[in-house]
C-alpha cells in the first residue's frame, strides 16, 4: 500500500527535472495516484516552457504515468481516480499538457472521458490554432465519446475542434480580395474532416447534421461573404456543380459542403425512406444561403422514388423555377423525373415556363433596356423548355422550335464545366518554397535586399516573394526571429511577410528581437520619406507600412496574448505596450468607412480597431498575471488601477467626436463581457457610452450591440449588467430600426435562453416585449432554437429541471392561448409549427407533451419535423391511442403549401396509429379512426386502401 509518507520520500529523492521524470517512468502501480494527488503533483503542470527545457523535457512526466496506468487497468476505481486528476487540472499555457492529457482520456470509459472533454472544449475556445498541427488526439477523443454513447457531447466537442472564424486579413492580403474562413488547423483541415467526420456520422446519424456539419457550414458561408448585406452565397459561381468542388476546393466552406453532401447521401443510402426528412432539414436552413437548397435538390435527384410528393411539389414551385442561384440543380431534378410526371403536371410546368420569368420589367423608354430584357426572357424560356421538349405541343412547341433555331440545342447547357483554360492569377515569387527553405536565413535576407522585380505584367513580384517568405518563417521561426533587426532595411512587403510567418507558426520563438522590430516599425512614419516611396511604386509591393502595422497588431493579439503556442513572457509587458500604444492612433479605419458593411468584420481588417482588440487581450493577459488565482473567476472592481495605460487608451475612443469609426465601436461590444471581468465598475459606468441610446447615435449602438450578440452566447452573469440594453434593442425594433436579420435572431436566442433560466420575470418583462415586437419569423426562430437544444439538456437536480421546464410549459401554453384569442391565427402558424421540436425533446412528461401537441395542431394542422413527430406518436399510440389519433387527424387535414407527405416512414407511423385505434372495434375510437382513414383516402393517398377491410 502506497501512502502519503512513502510518496513524499520518493519525491524527496527526485528533486531535479531529470530525476523526477525518471521517477514517473518507474512507477508501475496505480496506488501512487491518490498520495501523489494529495501532495499536489498533478496540480501544478508546467506552464509556458522555456526553449531549452522544451527540447530536453518535451513531456509532462505525470501524464505519461497516468497514461500507462489507464492503459493497464480495467478497474472502475482507478479510472475514476484518473478522471478526477484530469478534472482538477488547472488551466495552463503549456499546450502539450492538454495533448498528453487528452491521450490519457482516450484510455478512459467514454462517460468519464467526456468530463475531460469539457475542459478541452473551453481551452480550445481561447486558441486560434491547435498546437503542433496535431488534431488527431482531439478527433480520436470525439470518436471515442461517440462510440461510448456520448454522441451529442462528441459532436459539440468536434465542432469546436473544426470551428471556423472570420478572416482577419486585410483586403489587400486576401487572394482576389475575397475573405476566407479561418480554422485552427488550416494545413490539415481537409484531412481531419476526411478522417473523423465519416465515423461520427456513422455513430451519431442525423445528429451529425444538426449539431455539427450544418452549423459549421452556415458559419463558413457567412464568413466567406464579402458584404454582410449580401443575400446570396454565390455558390453557383464558386461551385458550378454542387456535387463537385473545383475552384476553391481547399477552402473550409467547400470542404464542409462536400462533407455535408457525403454525410447526407450516406445516411440516405442507409435508409432511402428518410429522403424527405433530410430534404426538409436542409431547406429549413438560412434562406440567405442557396448552398443548402442546392444540396436538397441534388438529394431529391438521387432519390426521387422515395420522395415523390416532394419532387412534384418542387418541380411545380414557380419560385424554384425562377431562382437562378439553384438553376442547375433544379434543372437536373426536372430532367430526372420529367418522364414520371402526369400529363397534367407536365402541362402545369410548361405553363409556368410560358408565363415567363419573375423579373422587374424594363424601362419602356429605353430601347436598349427593352432589347436586353426580351433577350433575357427568350434565353430563360429556351433553357427551361429544353427540359421538356419531348412533351411540347402546339404553341409551346412552336415557341421552343423558334428559340432552338436562334440559340441551338440546350441539352448540354446544365452539364457545362468551367470554360477551358480558365485560371486564377495571383502574385508569383522568383523563388519557390523549396528554394527558399534550402537557403540559410542570412542568405534569404541578402536576397530580399538585392532582388529587383521586373515591371512586366504577371512577372514575379515582391508580394509573391513575401508570401513564400512567410511560409518559410512559419516553418522555422527559431532561425529567423533572432535576425528580426536585419529586416529594418528591407521593403515593408518583406517585413509584413516576416511578421505573417510568425503569426502562422506553431512553434515557439524568441520574442525580444521581434518586439524590438515591431516597436521600430510602429514608430516610423506610415509612409516612409525615402526615394523608394517618392517614385511610382513597384507593382505588387506594399505602398507603405499600413499592411505591416496591421499584421503586427494581429501577431501580438493572436499569438503573443491570445493563448497560442508562442506566448509573450510577462517580463516584456512594457515592450508589448510600447508597440500597441502607437497602433491605437493609426488613421485606419477612417471615420465613415464601411458604413454599409459589417463593422465587426471590418474591425479585424483595419489597424486601429485590430490594435484595440489586442489592447483588450493585453488587459486580460495582465489581469491573469497580477491578480490572485482565487479571484480570476470573478469580476474585478478596480482592474484598470493595475493597468492605467489601458484605461487611458480605451476612454478616448469611446467618444464619436474623437473616434467616429463604427469598426472601433464594435470592438467594445465584442469584448464587453471581458471588459466587465477586467473592471466591472469602469465597464458599468461606460455601458451607456458603449451602447448609446440617442437616435443620432444609432449606428454606434448597432455596431457594438451586433458585435456583442454575434460573439457571445447568452451569458447569465452578464445579463443584469446589460438588461437595459436588451430593453433598448427591443424598443429600437419596435421603432423600426433596420437590424440585420441574423443579429435579430441572436437577440431572440439570448432572450429565450434568459427566460428559460428564470432571469426574465413572468408574466410581462422582456420576453413579453419581444413577442409583441418580433416578426413571426423571429418568434419562430426563438422557439426553434431552444427546442434544438432542449433534447441535450442535463440537470444537476430534479428541482432545477422542474423550475426550468415549468417556465417552458407556461410559455408553450401562453403561445397556444395567444393564437386562439387572435383575430388572425395565421400570424402564429410558423411559430407554433416548431413546437414539434419541444414535443420530440423527451424533456416533458409524455401525457403533457401530447396534450400540448394536440392543442398546437388544432391550430396549425402541420408541424416541422412531422416525420419524427409521427414516429413518436406511433410509439406512444399504445398508451395514448386517442391523443395520437387526434394528432394524426390534424396532420392528415393539412392543406395548402404546408402538407404532410404520407410516404415511407411517415406512412408506417400513420398505419401503426390507425391499427391501434381500429383494434378497439365498436368503440368511438374505431369510428374516429375510420374518419381519419376516409380523410387520407380523400387526399388520394390510396396506399391506405388495404386498411379498409380491417374495420
Amino acid at each position: 500500500m502506497i501512502d502519503k509518507n512513502t510518496a513524499e520520500r520518493a519525491l524527496e529523492k527526485a528533486r531535479t527535472p531529470a530525476s523526477r521524470q525518471h521517477l514517473y517512468q518507474r512507477l508501475s502501480s496505480p496506488e501512487w495516484i491518490s498520495p501523489l494527488k494529495e501532495l499536489g503533483e498533478f496540480s501544478n503542470p508546467p506552464s509556458t516552457v522555456e526553449k531549452e527545457d522544451y527540447r530536453r523535457y518535451p513531456n509532462w512526466p505525470q501524464a505519461d504515468y497516468l497514461l500507462r496506468m489507464a492503459e493497464e487497468t480495467d478497474s472502475p476505481d482507478v479510472y475514476e481516480e484518473i478522471t478526477q486528476v484530469l478534472e482538477d487540472l488547472p488551466a495552463v499555457d503549456n499546450d502539450r499538457v492538454y495533448l498528453q492529457s487528452t491521450k490519457v482520456a482516450l484510455e478512459l470509459p467514454a462517460d468519464m472521458a467526456v468530463r475531460w472533454s469539457g475542459k478541452v472544449h473551453k481551452w480550445l475556445q481561447d486558441r486560434s490554432r491547435i498546437p503542433l498541427l496535431n488534431a488527431d488526439p482531439f478527433g480520436d477523443l470525439a470518436v471515442h465519446l461517440a462510440q461510448g454513447g456520448c454522441g451529442s457531447q462528441s459532436l459539440y466537442f468536434m465542432r469546436e475542434v473544426i470551428a471556423v472564424f472570420p478572416d482577419s486579413r486585410s483586403e489587400e492580403e486576401m487572394p482576389f480580395g475575397r475573405p476566407t474562413p479561418q480554422t485552427r488547423i488550416p494545413q490539415l483541415y481537409d484531412l481531419v474532416i476526411e478522417e473523423y467526420i465519416p465515423p461520427l456520422v456513422e455513430l451519431t446519424g442525423r445528429k451529425a447534421l444538426d449539431l455539427l456539419l450544418i452549423p459549421l457550414l452556415d458559419d463558413a458561408i457567412r464568413y466567406s461573404v464579402q458584404d454582410s448585406n449580401e443575400v446570396r452565397d454565390f455558390s453557383y459561381i464558386r461551385r458550378p456543380k454542387i456535387e463537385e468542388a473545383k475552384r476553391f476546393g481547399t477552402e473550409p466552406q467547400e470542404i464542409l459542403t462536400s462533407a455535408l453532401i457525403d454525410a447526407v447521401t450516406t445516411l440516405t443510402d442507409e435508409d432511402p425512406r428518410r429522403t424527405p426528412d433530410f430534404v426538409r432539414l436542409l431547406e429549413n436552413q438560412d434562406p440567405l444561403w442557396p448552398t443548402f437548397q442546392r444540396i436538397a435538390l441534388f438529394l431529391l435527384q438521387q432519390y426521387p422514388d422515395e420522395a415523390q410528393d416532394i419532387v412534384v411539389e418542387h418541380v411545380l414551385d414557380s419560385d424554384l423555377l425562377n431562382d437562378f442561384t439553384i438553376e442547375r440543380e433544379y434543372a437536373m431534378l426536372v430532367g430526372t423525373v420529367v418522364d414520371d410526371l402526369s400529363s397534367a403536371q407536365r402541362d402545369e410546368f410548361i405553363g409556368n415556363i410560358l408565363d415567363g420569368p419573375k423579373a422587374d420589367p424594363p424601362d419602356e423608354d429605353d430601347e436598349s433596356s427593352v432589347a436586353k430584357y426580351e433577350r433575357f426572357v427568350e434565353h430563360w424560356r429556351w433553357r427551361r423548355l429544353g427540359l421538356v421538349k419531348d412533351y411540347l405541343t402546339g404553341s409551346a412547341l412552336d415557341c421552343y422550335n423558334e428559340l432552338e433555331r436562334e440559340y441551338g440545342d440546350p441539352s448540354d447547357y446544365y452539364e457545362q464545366d468551367e470554360p477551358e483554360g480558365a485560371t486564377w492569377v495571383g502574385p508569383t515569387s522568383p523563388k519557390g518554397p523549396d528554394e527558399l527553405a534550402e537557403m540559410a536565413a542570412e542568405e534569404v535576407l541578402d536576397y530580399l535586399g538585392e532582388w529587383t522585380p521586373s515591371e512586366e505584367p504577371r512577372s514575379p513580384s515582391p508580394e509573391g516573394l513575401s508570401r513564400v517568405l512567410s511560409n518559410t518563417v512559419a516553418a522555422n521561426p527559431g532561425e529567423y526571429a533572432p535576425l528580426a533587426n536585419l529586416f529594418r532595411g528591407l521593403d515593408p512587403t518583406y517585413v509584413k511577410g516576416f511578421i505573417s510567418g510568425l503569426e502562422e507558426t506553431e512553434e515557439s520563438f524568441d520574442w525580444e528581437p521581434v518586439l524590438a522590430l515591431c516597436r521600430w516599425v510602429v514608430t516610423r512614419p506610415k509612409v516612409p520619406s525615402s526615394p523608394q516611396f517618392e517614385e511610382p511604386q513597384t507593382m505588387g509591393a506594399d505602398p507603405d507600412w499600413g499592411g505591416t502595422r496591421k499584421r503586427i497588431a494581429s501577431l501580438i493579439r493572436r499569438v503573443g496574448l491570445g493563448g497560442r503556442e508562442a506566448p509573450i513572457p510577462f517580463e516584456f509587458r512594457e515592450e508589448v505596450w510600447s508597440v500597441l500604444d502607437p497602433l491605437t492612433h493609426d488613421p485606419d479605419p477612417q471615420p465613415g468607412e464601411n458604413q454599409h458593411g459589417d463593422p465587426y468584420t471590418h474591425s479585424i481588417n483595419a489597424v486601429r480597431s485590430e490594435s484595440l482588440h489586442a489592447v483588450i487581450e493585453y488587459a486580460w493577459w495582465v489581469r491573469q498575471h497580477v491578480i490572485e488565482e482565487s479571484k480570476k473567476g470573478e469580476p474585478t472592481s478596480n482592474g484598470f488601477e493595475l493597468m492605467p495605460e489601458v484605461r487611458e487608451v480605451l476612454e478616448p475612443h469611446l467618444h464619436p467626436n474623437e473616434d467616429a469609426s463604427l469598426a472601433v465601436r464594435s470592438v467594445y461590444g465584442r469584448w464587453y463581457p471581458r471588459l466587465y471581468y477586467i473592471d466591472c465598475e469602469w465597464t458599468s459606468e461606460r455601458r451607456d457610452e458603449i451602447f448609446p441610446e440617442a437616435k443620432d447615435h444609432q449606428p454606434w449602438f448597432e455596431a457594438a450591440w451586433n458585435a456583442y450578440l454575434f460573439a457571445h452566447q447568452p451569458y447569465s452573469d452578464i445579463f443584469e449588467s446589460l438588461r437595459p440594453k436588451y430593453e433598448l434593442a427591443l424598443r429600437k425594433m419596435e421603432e423600426g430600426a433596420d437590424f440585420d436579420l441574423r443579429h435579430e435572431k441572436n437577440l431572440a436566442e439570448h432572450l429565450i435562453a434568459f427566460y428559460s433560466r428564470g432571469l426574465i420575470e413572468e408574466p410581462g418583462g422582456l420576453i413579453s416585449d419581444f413577442l409583441i415586437v418580433a416578426s413571426e419569423d423571429l418568434r419562430r426562430h426563438a422557439v426553434w432554437w431552444i427546442g434544438q437544444r432542449m433534447e441535450y439538456w442535463y440537470f444537476e437536480s430534479s428541482e432545477e429541471k422542474k423550475e426550468l421546464l415549468g417556465r417552458l410549459r407556461r410559455f408553450w401554453e401562453a403561445r397556444i392561448e395567444a393564437a386562439r384569442n387572435s383575430a388572425s391565427p395565421q400570424a402564429y402558424m410558423d411559430e407554433l409549427s416548431v413546437f414539434g421540436g419541444w414535443f420530440l425533446s423527451g424533456q416533458f412528461e409524455e401525457e403533457y407533451a401530447l396534450r400540448r401537441l394536440t392543442e398546437t395542431l388544432e391550430i396549425t394542422h402541420w408541424t416541422r419535423k412531422y416525420r419524427e413527430v409521427l414516429a413518436r406518436l406511433a410509439d406512444l399510440s399504445e398508451e395514448f391511442p386517442a391523443m395520437a389519433l387526434r394528432c394524426l387527424q390534424h396532420l392528415a387535414s393539412a392543406r395548402g403549401t404546408k402538407t404532410v407527405s404520407f410516404h415511407g416512414e411517415a406512412e408506417e407511423s400513420a398505419r401503426k396509429i390507425l391499427e391501434v385505434a381500429l383494434a378497439n372495434s365498436g368503440s368511438d375510437l374505431a369510428d374516429e379512426a375510420q374518419d381519419v382513414l376516409d380523410l387520407l383516402l380523400a387526399r388520394e393517398l390510396f396506399q391506405f386502401r388495404d386498411m379498409i377491410s380491417e374495420m
